[in-house]
């Protein structure tokens, strides 16, 4: 899903030319959808957070969005729920929105969304990080669709996890002998138990795909860049011969030196 890149490994860097037509339509549909999906989550985020701290409706965006970044409003939300959810639940959602879950999701939405040099090939885009970090991502679509899938039952537990507060709150202010008191302890019991559910499902769908071999990665480049050679050289040559000549004068100040492509490792001489 994720590897760091070692600044002592060279690696091939590939030069997309035109994204639509080099990246599979229904692959890149699956990007947008896993995006989107990421924003509803945060969707249910925020509300679950607006419930928790009892904000009025003229304060919630106020305080929210000058909260720096998601994990301070991750925070606020576990300390908040602590007051109305039991040790389980609690534990729930700490889980839920631990490092392991929306973290690591949040993590990969942010690699893939501002991946460059994505390679057809191996699914693989870089994302250049702060203080010279550089990391792969898996952009396939598998991998995106696994994130989408794990990203709308995030967002079901949390969308369950505002109702069940919301019911707790209620039931806080009800006395003892209120006729509504026995049907709201039921509807309490349902949304627990469909928590729970939720929580058990996401448990159950496929994780993030590992990240593919060094082998595999270094033979996918072999393959797409000698591919993309081929691409190019074919427009070159179907240009006019000044253009072509013109390329040939100022190759030399404003070109990158040429991608020459090397063989699979097991074709290499030793």
């Amino acid at each position: 899903m994720k590897k760091h890149r070692s600044k002592h490994t060279p690696k091939a860097t590939y030069q997309i030319v035109d994204i639509k037509k080099e990246i599979p339509e229904k692959q890149l549909a699956t990007l947008g959808a896993m995006a989107l999906a990421f924003n509803e989550a945060e969707a249910a985020l925020d509300r679950l957070f607006f419930t928790v701290t009892d904000l009025t409706d003229a304060l919630q965006l106020e305080v929210s969005t000058r909260i720096g970044g998601l994990d301070g409003k991750v925070e606020i939300v576990k300390k908040g729920a602590a007051q109305f959810f039991t040790d389980t639940e609690l534990l729930h959602l700490q889980e839920l929105l631990g490092a392991g879950v929306f973290g690591n999701l949040k993590d990969y939405r942010d690699g893939v969304i501002h991946a460059r040099h994505l390679n057809p090939a191996t699914g693989v885009g870089t994302k250049v990080d702060r203080r010279a970090q550089v990391f792969d991502y898996l952009v396939k679509e598998n991998a995106l669709n696994a994130a989408y899938d794990l990203l709308v039952a995030v967002r079901k537990e949390l969308d369950e996890s505002v109702i069940l507060v919301q019911g707790i709150k209620a039931l806080n202010v009800l006395a003892g002998d209120d006729p509504n008191r026995e049907q709201l302890e039921a509807k309490l019991k349902a949304s627990r138990s469909q928590f729970q559910l939720y929580q058990s499902e996401r448990l159950g769908l496929p994780p993030l795909p590992e990240f593919p071999s060094e082998l595999e990665l270094r033979k996918a480049d072999f393959l797409a860049n000698t591919a993309q050679t081929a691409i190019l050289m074919s427009w070159f040559l179907d240009q006019p011969f000044q253009m072509r000549q013109y390329h040939r004068n100022v190759a030399f100040l404003d070109s990158p030196p040429a991608w020459v492509p090397r063989p699979p490792p097991e074709e290499e001489k030793k």
